[in-house]
């Protein structure tokens, strides 16, 4: 089975972080669905490249944007550090990337 979808102005919560304004191109070609896509996250543009292995039950995906520097570390450091950083006086834009895969889990 083969397909191709065309996305426009959608969103998703991941990692407790919206990305929004997604747009691009998926296809699939079972057992496999790819994507790249573009969106507006963190403060900044950020695009995306992955998909989803139905048979051996993982999703993958590689993020890379410019992002403000203040939001990306708070994001971070949400949950993993023992204090918060949302008054450090954190200024400008970074470049990110994180790569995540899993299926019940998420590993980044």
């Amino acid at each position: 089975m083969r397909a191709q979808a065309n996305i426009n102005d959608a969103q998703i919560r991941f990692l407790n972080e919206t990305v929004t304004g997604i747009q691009g191109q998926a296809t699939m070609e079972f057992p496999t669905i790819r994507a790249a896509l573009t969106g507006e996250a963190l403060g900044g543009k950020v695009q995306a490249t992955g998909g989803v292995d139905i048979d051996k039950s993982n999703w993958f995906a590689d993020f890379d944007g410019d992002v403000d520097l203040k939001e990306a570390a708070v994001w971070l450091a949400t949950g993993r550090l023992p204090f918060p950083l949302d008054s450090w006086p954190l200024e400008g834009q970074a470049q990110a990337k994180v790569k995540a895969s899993g299926w019940l889990d998420v590993n980044v």
